[in-house]
């Protein structure tokens, strides 16, 4: 039979199919930081080539011009009741800082002040938040990397102020003797956004709003708006915004009721410690960045709503209506210790808990390298290339106040180092490979090492890199090695289908690229960092199509030629 032509080299075709078609979908299960370093492993070797017979000279643009601004599109800068160049206490603002020419080689920007007390500083590459400390003014000083140029910022750290618009709710017009009823506040109005929330709830103080009552015979307001029903009869109930700018009224109507039974022993429980601007210690828990409290009496879980809660200090620790404390700005270098007070508002009893503001360290850091227009984070392997000036920063995933970093390389003579404390300057000198150690002040034990892989300047600069690398991760990664598997796969079916005509087995084999690439593909979207994409399909089935029509194509060919030799 026709089959039997292949008696060996059949089992082997379908072993090298196998194999192809295993490693792609093995390639695909792997992380970007492999697929990333096996592409950057060939685009070395090809960019060492082509620069080893070419020569360029690397240009050193500096910054030439700043143009800093507290943008009022940015997010943490849109506080309605505040000019853009005032920070309310315990609140933030970011300063962006533009610069001239946009293809600056060095971006490292430095923000500085000398007024330490009234203000602290984090800052990023090109932008910082200013946090309010105390009251006052603060000039902040932008420079670029060797201060050759540098402009200066002046904020203002004010008290909080009213908010101009808010959002008022009585849920019970009617109100019994002995069970007063609170006036639901907020700056928004929804508590959906607990992110927006978290934000302003320290920028706006609404006991600063003020609450009348028409007849305070028949109820009285509080300054935290709970009303306070005294004997039978009707009251209009007031709320005046801070300067008397908004004004909500409510009609109640109190009526008859017993006095609450006093509590016998009322208790908080709960954490003794928060953490400032915590992200990560709740991670895992329901709570995002936060810490509830239980108020208790004689075991029982008591209605937190029940009760006002007061910090002694809201700008190291707040606590909402529902007794959920939140650590904000850490004003020293030692622990600070808040005193948490809940008070009934049918009782008036009051029970506190002293808890203290921690500082919370890192527990890991991201590197990032600008390496022209480009930012890379965290790489384990880069390329450069002599004369090239790259700057380096670390970010954490909590606020710090020290973003201090030590540098180490692992040969002086390839690299100048000049570090400007929260950002370090790297100009390679040499060709050669060298590695750069970024370890945090603050955190010593954390660290991360990038190799710097040093090339001669030619045709294929540090931008053109880059569109290299991701040209070979296509075409080679995709393209190429589906087009090889191709080969093998229609091969192996020819060999075991010798009988059967040549188009279907063609599309036998097209159907088993197809499957093969939207397996892959589908692989890579569930692995961290990468994606699979139907680009990515269209790339991969390109290279399957034309590695199909290069086997079918050369088969035909050795077919007709026999044919034309007999």
């Amino acid at each position: 039979m026709k089959t039997n032509r292949f008696k060996i080299s059949k089992w082997i075709m379908l072993s090298l199919a196998i194999l192809f078609n295993g490693f792609i979908i093995v390639y695909s299960c792997l992380s970007d930081t492999v697929t990333n370093e096996w592409s950057r492993f060939v685009s070395n070797i090809f960019t060492n080539i082509v620069n080893g017979v070419t020569h360029k000279e690397v240009e050193v643009i500096p910054i030439t011009a700043l143009y800093p601004e507290i943008d009022a599109d940015r997010t943490y800068n849109k506080l309605p009741g505040y000019e853009l160049d005032e920070i309310p206490l315990g609140y933030c603002k970011e300063i962006s800082a533009n610069f001239r020419p946009f293809d600056a080689t060095n971006k490292a920007i430095n923000f500085t002040t000398e007024q330490n007390d009234i203000v602290r500083i984090e800052s990023k590459l090109d932008s910082a938040f200013i946090y309010g400390l105390r009251t006052g003014e603060a000039t902040i000083t932008i420079s670029n990397s060797d201060k050759t140029v540098s402009k200066d910022v002046i904020v203002k750290v004010v008290d909080n102020v009213g908010p101009i618009e808010f959002y008022t709710e009585i849920k019970n017009k009617q109100i019994a003797i002995g069970h007063p009823e609170t006036i639901n506040l907020s700056y928004l109005d929804t508590d959906k956004d607990i992110d927006k929330s978290y934000r302003y709830s320290i920028a706006y103080d609404f006991t600063k709003l003020r609450f009348d009552s028409s007849d305070e015979s028949v109820a009285t307001v509080d300054k935290y708006g709970v009303i306070h029903p005294i004997s039978e009869g009707t009251s209009l109930i007031s709320i005046y915004c801070d300067g008397g700018l908004t004004v909500h009224n409510y009609d109640i109507t109190v009526v008859a009721g017993t006095s609450p039974t006093p509590y016998s022993s009322l208790e908080l429980e709960g954490s003794d410690v928060c953490y400032e601007n915590d992200y990560v210690k709740d991670k895992g828990k329901g709570n995002k960045y936060c810490y509830p409290l239980t108020i208790k009496n004689d075991g029982e879980t008591l209605d937190p709503k029940d009760f006002i809660w007061e910090s002694s200090n809201n700008l190291n620790v707040k606590v909402n209506t529902n007794g959920v404390m939140w650590g904000f700005t850490k004003l020293s270098n030692t622990d600070e210790q808040v005193t948490i007070t809940a008070t009934s508002k049918k009782t008036g009893q009051s029970v506190s808990k002293v808890v203290t503001l921690k500082k919370q360290l890192p527990e890991s850091i991201t590197t990032c390298f600008t390496m022209g227009e480009r930012e890379m984070w965290s790489p384990t392997q880069l390329t450069a290339f002599v004369g090239d000036v790259v700057t380096a920063k670390v970010y954490y995933e909590v606020s710090a106040d020290n973003l201090n970093i030590i540098v180490n390389a692992s040969n002086d003579e390839m690299v100048d180092i000049v570090n400007q404390g929260s950002s370090v300057i790297l100009e390679f000198k040499k060709e050669g490979t060298v590695d750069i150690t970024i370890t945090s002040e603050l955190v010593p034990t954390l660290s991360k090492t990038t190799t710097f892989t040093i090339s001669k300047a030619g045709a294929i600069t540090k931008d053109d890199y880059e569109d290299l690398n991701l040209t070979i991760r296509k075409s080679i990664g995709h393209a190429m090695m589906f087009g090889v598997t191709q080969i093998f796969t229609f091969l192996a079916i020819y060999m075991f289908f010798y009988d059967k005509k040549w188009h279907f087995l063609a599309l036998i084999s097209l159907g088993c690229g197809i499957a093969l690439a939207s397996i892959s593909e589908l692989i890579q979207f569930f692995i961290p960092l990468r994606s699979g994409t139907f680009i990515d399909v269209l790339i991969d089935l390109s290279g399957v199509t034309i590695g199909l029509a290069l086997v079918v194509g050369i088969l035909l060919l050795i077919k007709k030629f026999k044919k034309l030799n007999k």
